[in-house]
């Protein structure tokens, strides 16, 4: 990239101002970016304040109207500046050169337009970074949150990624929804689970970008439930990578070992050869990748895993099909609240929007508060610290089991939330504690 891509010179800068000024569709468009703090010119940085604010009013103005939006005259700008200048003597002193550069704004050729416009999200870009920069250096002094960091980088490098999306022609788009429909049931493409019961409810599995929560109280089978959940998705052919940060990463692979084997450790022990045959046909014949990934509790944040995903494909051409972190409440936050379910809040948005990045699903599993363990039937009221995770997620889950199922070996699958289908259902299930596997019917079987 040449160095001078991102460089805008003070005449530049003015023309980008005249722009946002002077044409309303402009200014409506690209508002988002368009923030005073991006001028370098302490002049250039009020005047933007001025087009703001008189936006701001007149678009309020004309929604209650019903009437135009009208962009700021020059007699207007003047205006402005003299109630600004005349309320600072330090500005009063400068009043000159304020009304000189709102004639410059109402003077300048806008001949080259198109070239301005094009160049306005790489200046609010290229601003964006420049703060995120400086806050950086005074995380970095404070020995902060580092993932901060990153987090605000990413921020800054989205700007206005969304800006000229118009979002989706109903009737233009006919044929390619109709396509879509041919190849999936409802137009969007899901992993399974193979819980055949649960993806009879979830027609086929949870979608792409979207994010399921397993909820539970302690010692009720989320791991168990989340290794059968990326075994099956395995099974199917997909690429898995499985966060686990409580468990050592030998014991998660166990647990597959022994779901994919039907089989007990015991079993597996005295039987490695045909074991290690029948492991490696499993690989050859399903062709879906797993890699299993541990972190120390309190140590990973959403940038961790991004970071890892970014090394995996670097490093192996892995793209994630499918990502199980198990589970959400120990993810740290990438930013800090006063509130914890605040920032349990926010470590839920992120994992949803990981999962838009990467488009594919995400399932992770959420504590049960301690009224869930003597509860026959749990649901989303049930969500230990932060119940907006409930407004997040797009299906839950709840493991019920009284211990009297537990020492039986049964369980209750009971969705809570499907956002795109049917919930308040009951599944029942078997599990199996040596093998690791989880058997879930249909709610009528």
């Amino acid at each position: 990239m040449a160095t001078d891509v991102y460089k805008f010179t003070e005449d530049f800068q003015l023309k980008i101002l005249a722009l946002m000024a002077r044409d309303r569709g402009i200014y409506i468009t690209y508002q988002s970016v368009f923030k005073p703090q991006y001028f370098r010119k302490e002049t250039h940085i009020d005047l933007a304040r001025i087009v703001i604010d008189y936006y701001d009013n007149e678009i309020a103005r004309s929604s209650k109207s019903n009437t135009v939006v009208n962009p700021p005259t020059k007699e207007v700008l003047i205006e402005e500046i003299r109630k600004l200048c005349t309320s600072s003597k330090i500005k009063e002193k400068l009043i000159d050169q304020y009304n000189a550069e709102a004639n410059k704004i109402c003077e300048a050729d806008l001949s080259d337009a198109e070239y301005i416009k094009d160049s306005i999200i790489r200046f609010g870009k290229k601003s964006e970074l420049e703060h995120a920069i400086i806050k950086s250096v005074d995380i970095i002094e404070k020995e902060g949150n580092y993932d901060e960091i990153r987090d605000n980088i990413d921020k800054a490098l989205q700007v206005g990624d969304e800006i000229e999306d118009l979002g989706t022609d109903y009737f233009e788009t006919i044929s390619e929804r109709m396509q879509r429909y041919a190849k999936y049931e409802d137009g969007i493409q899901k992993v399974p689970t193979g819980l055949v019961g649960l993806d009879n409810i979830l027609k086929g599995g949870l979608g792409k970008g979207e994010l399921g929560v397993i909820i539970a109280p302690p010692g009720r089978g989320k791991s168990i439930t989340l290794t059968n959940i990326g075994a099956g998705a395995l099974m199917a052919g997909y690429d898995v990578v499985h966060y686990t940060l409580e468990m050592p990463e030998a014991q998660v692979a166990k647990r597959y070992d022994c779901k994919i084997m039907h089989k007990d450790m015991p079993y597996i022990v005295n039987n490695l050869d045909k074991v290690t045959t029948a492991l490696l046909n499993v690989s050859k014949n399903f062709q879906g990748k797993l890699i299993i990934k541990k972190y120390k509790t309190n140590s990973c944040s959403v940038n961790t895993i991004r970071s890892h995903l970014t090394r995996l494909y670097m490093e192996k051409q892995f793209v994630p099909e499918l990502i199980i972190v198990d589970y959400g409440d120990l993810v740290i936050p990438l930013r800090v609240y006063k509130d914890k379910r605040f920032e349990l809040e926010s470590v839920y948005l992120d994992l949803r929007g990981l999962g838009e990045e990467f488009d594919c699903p995400v399932w992770t599993a959420s504590q049960g508060n301690r009224g869930s363990l003597s509860k026959k039937i749990i649901t989303i009221a049930d969500l230990a610290e932060a119940f907006n995770k409930a407004n997040i997620a797009d299906v839950m889950v709840a493991l019920c089991q009284t211990d009297e199922e537990k020492e039986g070996g049964e369980m209750r699958l009971h969705i809570a939330k499907h956002r795109d289908g049917e919930s308040s259902i009951t599944l029942p299930a078997d599990i199996d504690y040596g093998t690791f596997e989880i058997l879930v019917r249909d709610a009528d079987k």
